[in-house]
């Protein structure tokens, strides 16, 4: 027998429940504070239950409506009204969304989402609230603030500390080095000069400096500046020739040990070379070729000046005549004279002083610090040299007073060429990074022509190797040290 049964259609998929308008929601915070808010509903029907729902809840929707708002009105009362309001509301949310799925999922009902909206309170109450929440962000502004401050007394505190320490190190290298103080009031001086300033500084006593507004005094013509200008070439001119003079009396130091001994040990003597042949490389390399690429910022001035040096040496070497230490006369270099050995040692150790004084006088062009540590590396360099020239004669059969006037009087060249170097540079001022370079070529011609060789001749290889290595060692540390 045919029987006929209810087709119904029940939406599983998720809907929308919305209480808005006159719909919407009523309810009392913990404050006793009547709040007033839209409210939507995301929710869906289990499949599996739907049959359950149909025959038990047919008119569900309304049912729900009913069990929502006392539910809301529940956890509304367990909040106050500014929580509404804040990041709270999050939590409300949650505990409203909770609370549902809990009610309505086992008549197959499941709450997926609850979103408050359009909260509206009496005006008093959400003034306060407003209020309060400023208040609140002010409170942490201020913390940030009051933070902030004492971060920054921390650093500035810090970096007093720094500061003081510097000062500390300042002032104890200062009260080691006295004459560095002089040497950068000239620095100053000279800056003050080029400037036009109208303030110079002048010392009047011990370390103590005054600043003078020369402002006032009347203008001065060309002819004060040219005087000026020459004043301090003048005073230029002496530092070569002091530095030059310095260099030469180490030298002078060194050929003094024939005084006091006829013969060295001829390792020593090799050693002595070898070291001479590193300074005079190291300073070669950091004191004019480097200096020489970074003033004109190119490589050629470098390479052209470098190259001319080497033939300049070379064309003193065959011209002038010569005779190298340990050679026999018949050995003689140059222009074939008839000479004495005496002097043909003389000219042979002349050459090998030229470019060194030469070097000196040029590194002024660059500055006074840079010359005076060429100088002091060229000079420390000049002792075992002063010995390596005075021995060797004494040991040709000279006596001891011609052996000493001899080896003091080659390195007489080193003052004569070191003002005639600056002068170059300071007539034709141009030609500085070539002539820093013509001097580093002129050097290391003699280093490889006379130095090194000379070295090697007599079974001390790895001793004068060694030296040399040393030598270059010290010549960069003097140059980069006191270059900082």
């Amino acid at each position: 027998m045919p029987f006929i049964t209810e087709i119904v259609r029940m939406p599983v998929y998720e809907k929308t429940m919305e209480m808005i308008g006159e719909k919407h929601i009523k309810a009392l915070t913990s404050e006793g504070l009547p709040v007033f808010f839209d409210m939507a509903i995301q929710y869906k029907i289990d499949p599996r239950k739907a049959p359950e729902v149909y025959s038990t809840l047919k008119n569900y929707e309304v049912w729900m409506e009913s069990r929502i708002r006392a539910h809301i009105r529940d956890i509304i009362a367990q909040y106050k009204a500014e929580d509404l309001y804040t990041e709270n509301r999050e939590l409300i949310q949650a505990d409203i969304e909770k609370r549902l799925d809990e009610e309505f999922r086992p008549y197959g009902i499941l709450i997926t989402a609850v979103l408050i909206r359009n909260i509206d309170l009496p005006e008093s109450v959400e003034k306060a609230i407003q209020a309060k929440i400023e208040a609140k962000q002010e409170a942490e502004r201020m913390q940030y603030v009051v933070q902030k401050e004492k971060l920054e007394a921390e650093r500035k505190k810090v970096e007093a500390m720094g500061i003081a320490e510097a000062n500390k190190i300042i002032g104890e290298s200062l009260r080691n080095n006295p004459e560095y103080i002089q040497w950068y009031y000239l620095q100053v001086l000279d800056d003050f000069a080029k400037s036009g300033s109208s303030v110079i500084l002048v010392p009047v006593s011990g370390n103590f400096y005054l600043g003078v507004n020369i402002s006032n005094l009347p203008p001065r013509d060309s002819s004060d500046n040219e005087i000026n200008e020459m004043a301090f070439s003048f005073l230029m001119i002496l530092y070569a020739l002091a530095a030059g003079t310095f260099t030469w009396l180490l030298t002078t130091l060194g050929a003094s040990a024939v005084l006091l001994t006829k013969e060295v040990n001829r390792k020593i003597l090799d050693a002595s070379l070898g070291f001479a042949a590193g300074v005079m490389i190291a300073a070669s390399f950091f004191s004019l070729l480097l200096p020489s690429i970074e003033i004109s910022d190119s490589w050629f001035p470098a390479v052209i000046g470098f190259l001319l040096g080497g033939l300049f040496l070379k064309l003193l070497d065959s011209t002038i005549p010569h005779l190298h230490i340990g050679f026999n006369i018949e050995e003689s270099e140059g222009t074939k004279i008839p000479l004495k050995k005496t002097t043909l040692l003389f000219l042979a150790v002349t050459i090998h002083n030229v470019p060194e004084g030469l070097s000196i006088g040029v590194s002024f062009g660059e500055s006074i610090g840079a010359a005076l540590t060429l100088a002091l590396g060229i000079g420390i360099q000049n002792i075992p040299e002063g010995m390596a020239i005075s021995l060797p004669l004494r040991g040709e059969g000279f006596s001891r007073v011609k052996s000493f006037t001899y080896g003091s009087l080659s390195g007489l060249v080193e003052p004569a060429f070191s003002v005639f170097g600056f002068l170059a540079i300071t007539i034709f001022s141009q030609i500085l990074p070539y002539a820093l370079a013509f001097a580093a070529g002129a050097m290391i011609y003699v280093v490889v022509e006379e130095l090194i060789p000379e070295s090697q001749l007599h079974g001390n290889e790895d001793v004068a190797t060694l030296s040399a290595m040393l030598g270059f060692a010290v010549m960069m540390f003097l140059d980069l040290y006191f270059s900082f």
